[in-house]
């Protein structure tokens, strides 16, 4: 395979990759404020 084919996969899965990762991170973060905000609203945790 040529060099550039392996410099263009690379660069695409490291893209897909990034945005993966950006999005459960951000996911997470939603999920964990939503549950801190339920909890507190529930009286449950202070």
């Amino acid at each position: 395979m040529p060099r550039a084919v392996w410099i263009g996969f690379a660069l695409v899965s490291g893209v897909l990759v990034g945005v993966t990762a950006g999005l459960l991170s951000a996911g997470g973060a939603t999920i964990a404020l939503v549950l801190a905000v339920v909890r507190y609203a529930t009286g449950e945790g202070a």
